[in-house]
């Protein structure tokens, strides 16, 4: 084995900064393990050379095994096998590091791992779902070798009722830090005083000192959002902290105007703390948090903000299907969006700790969630006797502890859940001690929210007449939610909440009609692994099938909690209502299927079906929330669902009966790929006929292959009973489809997916695109020669990367028809710039370098490193059109931040517009206010963006927007912004733009570009491709516009370009 094999895996998540300074360094420990599924002593694996196989972390053995009645994790896990193995990396850290203290930190390993640092024994931990970390600092060689080595047993079974995988199935990073730091989870954020004029911050903040001499410290706290502008700032001092002991300061940051958390609204800050000795920096900590209110209100149920809101949740195991439970975050996050379509907007982690990226993905997209601990404490659940059972009593307050300090930054957390259905005895002093025990952990960490637990049967327990329920801070109750609502009648002064609910009318309209009832969450959201008697592998009452398409009861539930208007069938498989449901006008059996039992769910009024063209009835949807039911004749051809509001058509769904197989469709839910592991796209292979009409009986095995700059990771479909394996190039269709899923390998190029199968014709081809991933990648043989080249240099002043000069260095024809960068920013307001009109005005701006060239107010193009693009503004008036361009008074006035452009009355009836762009500050692009004085009615500003190219060929850039310029440009839309891919295969290139939340957009022809009108009516169907957006404008208003390209720090939305823009002041 080569002893230094492991040096090229590592990444550093943060800035590199000299070893001679103290600031935190993130280095990401994921890439380039060994693996042996064996067990060998502590000692064996450091010497052992044979039997070990390479590969990335995160990993899940145990869906890389085959299906098998009598493996020991039987029912509960899914019949898919355990065991015991090791995982082992070796890496070196420079000698110049000596004296720092290095923390190596799991997301979780699945289960009762040992984590070993050149053989010595760090600890132990049983728990698979919990986070952790070890200091190695002791036992490191630094300048030299070291091994790290986890040994990982899963082989006491059966430890669970559903699948836990088995490995190192989340991410891993090793920490160093100054020996007076800031320890993991040692920042606390809390909202208080929340509204929309003011918000208060309480900052509890952790100081370790594990040095030899006592310290005095300064933490300064500055609070940006997510612009990255500084909306508040507190600094405190603390004395002598101790040698081998901790502080604690508590800080209060006010915030004017903030911009709540919601639902709607997942607005995001960041907390960067500081910690300073001598006035030396030590330490960073950046915490993402939301500013919200929430509250469990007895009689009115749950408040976000004051907003009184029902939490639709649904229950979620953590496994991903085909991927086991090393599930890549973009997966959840297509999970997580083909929930929300059906109104879901909570989530009940059952029923233990997910990984830390689960809830930083709530967080963005705006998820309510009930964080829960555990499924057993001491007492045992059949076909799980061997699991957190054994170790409840030594581990309990552990594990608690550091679920809620690692989890209580999240504002998606609302609600801690301490137990499942727990079998314990809860009616003596024992049980209560053990709830009350539990609850006050949380409460001692986290005083923000509220705890509760998922009671089960609780008049058969006994619980709710022995005073147990009245310990809860809210009582949860899975099933029987009359028992739920008795409670309560007996109880008003009790908060209440549906734990766990079936997908039953009766349970909706609890939830719907009592004002108390907070929300309800639903078994379960999505199919999930194990639970399930053989053949079975997996179990299915779910919205979501395992591989994500809605399932009945999945349009069933849209009908109730979603508010846009919907239509949707679904039918029994067999005459007269034998069979299951669902949702498709193709039959088993054509010859003999004549009767069919039809249910219609909606939240229209009324709804409607027609069969080939003839009504079958129009029906009135009844508030009681049933479903409209037909009888029909069967015949083939197109089923019709039609809903109407006030008698007006507001929805429509079309079922078509399938012929013949006759071939394969390829489809994905992203079209280029990051070169991270945790993107990855899902590519669905569906049967359809010679019409493209989806064939929902099609079983036919499909096999994939990927080529290029990706590969295959897994494919899966959704049949119960499918026992093929899961890391294998081909898969038996179920009810029509089956799924790949696919990641990149490269940073850039082509990923070519195909399909073939036995009697379809041809096979299917589809390509993606591969992308760079993450920023942060310098491996730790670059730290060792940064380290070498920082001691060396300590005393020089390092330049700025590509700073203003640089930029302008690099800019074309700098020397001809430009102005200097001195020249530019002395030109004043007073001087105006009318006479340059025409000329090319370069504005420079972010460190990466942008430059702007206006051609003339309202249209301009502007580059950066491999990339030219083109801008072009406009107004529509009723029946009237203008290019700003064509303005008769127009002028631009630069100054240091960027350009002004005003417009005198373009239009009849319009005074004046002005125009102000700037640069961004951390990505390449730009940004644009625009300011309206008085406007005709029913005005629009109309623009439009393409000509994107991947070259820097300076003759290029001195083109306006022209047709020849944008054949190869691709965009992607979505209501107010859009993505552009351009460049060619092996150098793709992304832009993105952001406009007012009532933008429209549209393709359009680049040929018909006289006027704004003529292109906004030209079509999408053109070789030719620009992208055109269109807005309302209103008299004495503000509005904002971007473009840029996206990175880890630039990932903008309409609400933050305000925000946004007065941040550009900082740029120059």
């Amino acid at each position: 084995m080569s002893r230094l094999k492991g040096l090229f895996g590592f990444l550093l998540l943060a800035v590199f900064c000299s070893p001679l300074q103290a600031e935190r360094i993130s280095i990401s420990m994921d890439k380039d393990w060994e693996f042996s599924l064996r067990d060998l002593g502590a000692d064996s694996v450091f010497i052992e050379e044979q039997g070990w196989r390479q590969l990335d972390l995160p990993h899940d053995w145990s869906i890389e095994g085959k299906y098998n009645k009598y493996h020991p994790s039987g029912r509960g896990g899914g019949y898919l096998p355990t065991g015991i193995a090791w995982y082992r990396k070796e890496f070196q850290l420079p000698a110049a590091y000596e004296g720092r203290r290095v923390f190596i930190e799991f997301d979780g390993v699945m289960a009762n791992s040992e984590v070993y640092i050149n053989g010595h024994l760090l600890g132990k931990r049983p728990n698979g779902y919990v986070s952790f970390s070890y200091d190695m600092s002791d036992h490191l060689r630094f300048g030299g070798n070291n091994q790290l080595s986890v040994r990982v047993d899963n082989s006491i079974q059966p430890s669970s009722r559903w699948y836990t995988g088995s490995g190192i199935n989340r991410h891993v990073r090793m920490i160093l830090k100054s020996p007076v730091h800031l320890p993991q989870w040692g920042v606390f954020v809390r909202s208080s005083k929340v509204s929309s004029a003011t918000a208060e911050l309480n900052v509890q903040i952790d100081v370790k000192n594990d040095g030899d001499q006592s310290a005095d410290v300064e933490v300064v706290s500055i609070l940006k959002d997510a612009g990255g502008k500084e909306v508040s700032k507190s600094s405190s001092k603390l004395k002598a902290v101790k040698a081998g002991e901790s502080g604690r300061i508590d800080q209060n940051l006010s915030v004017r105007k903030p911009r709540l958390w919601s639902l709607e609204d997942p607005a995001l800050y960041t907390l960067e703390v500081s910690l300073y000795k001598a006035k030396e920096l030590q330490d960073t900590e950046l915490v993402t948090t939301g500013i919200r209110s929430i509250r469990f209100d007895p009689a009115a149920g749950f408040f976000l903000n004051e907003k009184n809101t029902k939490m639709y949740g649904v229950c979620l195991h953590s496994d991903g299907g085909a991927v086991g439970t090393a599930v890549p975050l973009s997966l959840w996050e297509y999970r997580l969006e083909r929930l929300r379509e059906l109104g879901v907007n909570a989530i009940r982690l059952a029923h233990n700790p997910v990984a830390p990226e689960f809830l930083d993905l709530c967080d963005r997209m705006g998820f309510l969630v009930m964080n829960e601990s555990f499924d057993t404490w001491q007492g045992a659940k059949n076909h799980a006797e061997k699991g957190y059972n054994l170790f409840f009593k030594e581990w309990w307050y552990a594990d608690t502890r550091d679920q809620v300090l690692r989890d209580r930054n999240h504002p998606s957390v609302v609600i801690f859940s301490v137990g499942n259905e727990i079998r314990d005895n809860l009616n003596n002093p024992d049980g209560f001690a053990k709830y009350k025990n539990q609850q006050d952990c949380v409460h001692k960490y986290d005083g923000s929210r509220p705890v509760t637990m998922a009671l089960f049967r609780p008049n058969s327990s006994g619980v709710y007449q022995n005073g147990f329920a009245e310990m809860m801070d809210v009582v949860g109750q899975n099933y029987r939610v009359d028992e739920l609502v008795a409670y309560h009648e007996a109880h008003p002064e009790k908060a209440v909440i549906g734990t766990e609910n079936i997908h039953d009318i009766a349970s909706w309209l609890v939830l719907r009609d009592k004002p108390y009832m907070s929300g309800q969450f639903l078994w379960t959201g999505i199919d999930y692994l194990g639970e399930a008697f053989w053949p079975n592998v997996m179990y299915t009452i779910s919205l979501l099938d395992i591989t994500g398409q809605a399932k009945p009861q999945g349009l069933q539930r849209k009908s109730w909690w979603s508010t846009e208007a919907m239509v949707a069938m679904v039918r029994k498989s067999d005459n007269n209502g034998a069979g299951y449901w669902v949702s498709d006008w193709t039959p088993i059996d054509l010859d003999t299927y004549d009767q069919s039992w039809v249910e219609v769910y909606s939240n229209c009024e009324e709804v409607e079906i027609f069969l080939n063209g003839v009504s079958q009835g129009r029906k009135a949807m009844e508030k009681h929330a049933a479903p409209a039911e037909y009888r029909l004749s069967f015949r083939p051809g197109e089923c019709k669902i039609v809903g109407y509001n006030q008698g007006k058509q507001v929805a429509e769904t079309i079922y078509n009966t399938a012929g013949a197989p006759d071939k394969i469709i390829l489809s994905s839910n992203r079209q280029v790929l990051s070169n991270d592991w945790d993107e990855v796209a899902v590519v669905r292979a569906t049967v359809v006929d010679s019409k493209g009409i989806a064939c929902a009986t099609a079983d036919h095995l499909i096999q994939f292959e990927v080529q290029g700059a990706g590969r295959l990771v897994a494919t899966g479909n959704a049949n119960p009973q499918n026992h093929e394996m899961y890391v294998v190039p081909e898969k038996t269709a179920y009810q029509g489809s089956c799924i790949a899923i696919v990641r990149a390998k490269d940073n850039q190029g082509k990923i070519t997916i195909r399909a073939k199968a036995e009697g379809i014709r041809g096979d299917a081809q589809l390509e993606l695109s591969a992308a760079a991933g993450r920023k942060e990648v310098t491996t730790l043989s670059q730290l060792e020669t940064q380290t070498q080249t920082q001691t060396q240099t300590q005393t020089q002043t390092r330049p700025a990367s590509n700073s203003i000069a640089e930029v302008a260095e690099k800019a074309p024809n700098s020397s001809d028809n430009q102005k200097s960068a001195a020249e530019e920013k002395t030109l004043s307001k007073s001087t105006g710039l009318s006479a340059y009109k025409g000329e090319k005005l370069l504005l420079r701006g972010d460190k990466e370098g942008v430059g702007v060239f206006a051609y003339g107010a309202g249209d301009f193009g502007f580059f950066m490193p491999e990339t030219a693009g083109y801008l072009k503004f406009g107004l529509v008036s009723e029946d009237k059109s203008l290019w700003l361009s064509d303005a008769r008074k127009a002028d631009i006035y630069p100054d240091s931040k960027g350009w002004r452009m005003e417009f005198q009355d373009p239009f009849p009836g319009t005074k004046n517009l002005r125009f102000e762009i700037r640069p961004l500050q951390h990505s390449n692009g730009l940004i644009i206010e625009l300011k309206t004085t008085e406007l005709p009615n029913n005005t629009s500003l109309v623009w439009t963006y393409g000509g994107c190219s991947g070259s820097n060929d300076p003759a290029e850039r001195e083109l306006f927007l022209q047709p020849e310029q944008c054949p190869n440009n691709v965009f992607s839309r979505e209501n107010n912004a859009f993505t552009v891919y351009y460049g060619s295969s092996t150098r793709l290139r992304v832009m993105m733009g952001v406009a007012p939340m009532d933008t429209e957009t549209r393709l359009a022809d680049a040929r018909s570009m006289d006027n704004p009108l003529m292109l906004w009516n030209s079509g999408k169907k053109t070789e030719t491709p620009v992208m055109v957006a269109r807005n309302p404008l209103q008299a004495n208003s503000t509005y904002y516009y971007c473009i840029y390209r996206q990175n880890r720090q630039s990932d903008f939305n309409a609400f933050m370009l305000p925000a946004l823009f007065q941040q550009s002041d900082k740029n120059l």
